[in-house]
């Protein structure tokens, strides 16, 4: 029996001198911090790719994606302008008095297209019907079928040649007789910043269509105000004379407003905050560069309305000069507070 309690013994002896040995394990290394804008050499440190995003998208890895939470910061524009428009200095800036015998092309570029601007128009605008003499530019529509157009005519512009943002823009024209005329001094966008048009707006100083004759007509255009909507805001004014007199088509652009005028008398006056607060670009991207353009067409939707009279051809619309004054206190002009 006490053999058997001695054995019993040893074995506890051996079992607890065993439970007190430390168990085999693992040596844990625990990684130093790196600190990647010092090491940036580090191997385990990536270069952080910063992308310049537009406003309105937002950084997601290396890409920009659009910010479903921005918002468009709202500016207003043609308003909080100050400046004394009775002093204010103008200084001629361009001046084509059309002195020579033929086309200056150091100022306007002369049109070679079928293509009349989406009107329907159903003239060719070629070089050849440009004379320029007596002091006077003369465009000339004639009866004539030209590359599947039954008449031919002329366009010109400055489009990479001169181009402006405010100012006052004289044009002294004579109009081409007969029904089916569409004659028009106008200017486009240099850039379409805001858009196609009429996005980035467009600017009609003079138009005349035949067979309406003792009318001229001023309108702008631009996103929310256009004639295809019939939101087009414009005038017009009746003048006598006018295919057989020369008269005087003046616009004067403004940092808050545009004003026509023929011979000194207001055809009418887009001034867009008479009708928001805070107009936007819809109703005012006047603020760029435009060019300026003079065209005679030939039928099309406004000038075709009452067809086109074959026995007017050839009909010509004749432009004396056509000038541009800057005033320098417009230069750089600001508004005088945030806009926002």
């Amino acid at each position: 029996m006490s053999k058997i309690v001695n054995s019993f013994i040893f074995f506890l002896l051996l079992l607890t001198l065993s439970g007190c040995q430390e168990p085999d394990s693992e040596v844990v290394t625990i990684p130093e911090e790196i600190d990647c804008e010092v090491d940036v050499d580090h191997e385990d440190c990536e270069e952080e790719i910063i992308l310049n995003c537009m406003p309105g998208t937002i950084q997601e890895g290396d890409e920009c994606v659009e910010d479903d939470d921005y918002e468009e910061p709202k500016i207003c524009k043609a308003v909080d302008f100050v400046y004394d428009e009775e002093n204010l200095t103008y200084n001629l800036v361009f001046s084509d008095e059309f002195d020579g015998t033929e086309l200056n092309t150091d100022l306007w570029t002369a049109a070679n297209t079928p293509y009349g601007g989406g009107n329907n128009e159903l003239q060719y605008y070629t070089p050849n019907n440009i004379t320029v003499e007596d002091g006077l530019l003369k465009i000339t529509a004639e009866l004539e079928t030209k590359s599947g157009k039954p008449y031919t005519s002329s366009k010109i512009d400055s489009r990479y040649k001169f181009k402006f943002t405010y100012g006052i823009v004289e044009v002294r024209a004579k109009q081409p007789a007969g029904k089916g005329t569409w004659a028009a001094a106008w200017m486009m966008p240099a850039l379409s910043h805001y858009g196609g048009w009429p996005n980035s707006g467009e600017i009609d100083i003079m138009e005349y269509v035949g067979y309406d004759a003792s009318k001229v007509h001023a309108t702008v255009h631009t996103e929310i105000y256009y004639h295809q909507l019939g939101t087009q805001k414009g005038s017009s004014k009746n003048v006598e004379n006018l295919d057989t007199e020369f008269h005087v088509y003046k616009l004067i652009w403004l940092p808050d407003r545009i004003e026509f005028h023929v011979d000194d008398m207001l055809i009418y006056k887009y001034q867009p905050g008479k009708y928001q607060s805070c107009p936007g670009s819809s109703q005012w991207p006047f603020d760029r560069d435009f060019y300026l353009i003079l065209n005679l067409a030939i039928g099309g939707d406004w000038g075709g309305a009452q067809g086109v009279d074959d026995s007017i051809f050839p009909t010509t619309f004749e432009v004396d000069y056509v000038k541009v004054y800057q005033a320098e206190e417009l230069e750089n002009i600001t508004q005088t507070k945030d806009p926002s």
